[in-house]
């Protein structure tokens, strides 16, 4: 099947810059047989093997899922396929990277930066490559076949400053330079289990999610850091990362009154509170 589709209006999570393209299977910007009475997408109803390719300017590269079969000229331009056997939602971004690729056991593990200096970018596959072996010792071997992680420039969206696919990550660039971004990367990789592979619903959901990906911050920053920085980080975090990820920071939602039983099932002051007391949680029974 071959189809195009024109860009109408920014959605959170599909992005159309000069120099930039995003789209996330949850905006469903690809055709999909719907089934009777089914109603709003699911990650199910979207997901299904095979491969995709993608034509792009000759200096440019494409992030997608599963693994990158093609990659061949064509003439000013470039062509990229990416195949997978599994089922999964397909999402992309594409833009001049400059890109690193190694190999944990058997994912391989890329990194995918504006930046044009070749050895920043090995440098940084090198430090996501360890976070991702620490994590599989952790949660289990890695759900996907391979793992990227691709650089958006800063306030390009007010949606989101990170954002988690089946097999990547996106990113602002402030987090590619500030202390804690690896801690942030280390979040989004938990969500390779938590939210991608496993999902829950109903009450306390997000505890199977959003705190226990933020488990993966936990123990980045204490394979980076160290375990007083981890301390640190998780009673009253730090200058560069954010403040109401911390005991500090449950204490004063406590006290604004944003402070509310974990049951509850959705809501942004549920997201903040599985990032404090979701996360202190889970780290005191580990």
């Amino acid at each position: 099947m071959s189809f195009d589709y024109e860009f109408v209006n920014e959605q959170g999570q599909v992005i159309h810059r000069p120099g930039l393209e995003y789209a996330s299977w949850v905006t469903g910007w690809y055709p999909t047989p719907i089934g009777d009475g089914e109603g709003l997408r699911t990650i199910q109803s979207l997901s299904s093997p095979g491969q995709v390719s993608f034509v792009l300017p000759g200096g440019w590269h494409v992030l997608s899922n599963g693994r990158l079969i093609e990659n061949k000229a064509l003439g000013n331009f470039r062509q990229q396929t990416w195949s997978t056997d599994d089922a999964l939602a397909w999402s992309y971004i594409a833009a001049p990277y400059t890109v690193s690729t190694i190999t944990v056991g058997d994912v391989d593990v890329s990194m995918y930066m504006l930046k044009k200096d070749q050895k920043v970018v090995e440098e940084m596959a090198s430090l996501i490559a360890k976070i991702i072996d620490l994590l599989e010792d952790k949660f289990g071997d890695y759900p996907f076949k391979t793992f990227g992680l691709a650089e958006i420039p800063d306030d390009t969206t007010d949606y989101f400053g990170a954002s988690s696919e089946q097999g990547f990550i996106v990113a602002e660039s402030k987090n590619f330079t500030n202390r804690f971004g690896l801690t942030l990367f280390s979040h989004e990789v938990g969500h390779a289990w938590w939210g991608n592979k496993f999902s829950c619903t109903g009450g306390g959901s997000s505890l199977c999610s959003e705190a226990m990906a933020q488990i993966g911050t936990i123990l980045g920053t204490e394979l980076i850091f160290g375990k007083q920085a981890m301390r640190d980080m998780m009673e009253v975090s730090e200058i560069d990362y954010t403040p109401y990820q911390s005991a500090r920071g449950f204490f004063a939602m406590l006290r604004s009154g944003e402070a509310v039983p974990l049951s509850e099932v959705s809501g942004w002051h549920i997201h903040r509170l599985m990032y404090s007391k979701g996360m202190w949680f889970w780290q005191m029974l580990r």
